[in-house]
């Protein structure tokens, strides 16, 4: 019976979440700096907690800006980790991490 009101209550869920989404907006860095070297938009599914999204950055360039912005039933934890050049987007195990996200990234040349 416990499996059926998961099954239940999952559904549930990713019916909520094709209807009532929310916009979710993080920034990093300054956004006046640099010029658009990515972008990027995907799709998070079901039992994805974890997502990691590498930023390409091409080469003598530098990243000055980055900006996710996320579709989801409830707020997921975004970083940017400026060395890896890589964009987190997490959820916990209680969230429903069903969500749409897109990235921009700017940045400028670097001499030497």
């Amino acid at each position: 019976m416990s499996q059926k009101l998961l099954g239940i209550f999952i559904v549930l869920q990713l019916v909520i979440s094709v209807f009532a989404t929310n916009e979710y907006f993080f920034e990093f860095g300054n956004k006046e700096i640099g010029r658009p070297i990515f972008t990027k938009d995907g799709d998070i599914y079901l039992f994805q907690y974890n997502n990691y999204i590498n930023i390409p950055v091409p080469p003598n360039m530098e990243i000055t800006y980055v900006s996710v912005r996320v579709n989801a039933i409830t707020p997921p934890k975004v970083d940017f980790d400026n060395e890896t050049k890589t964009v987190s987007i997490k959820y916990s195990w209680l969230q429903v991490p069903v969500s749409s996200y897109e990235i921009f990234a700017k940045g400028i040349p670097v001499v030497g």
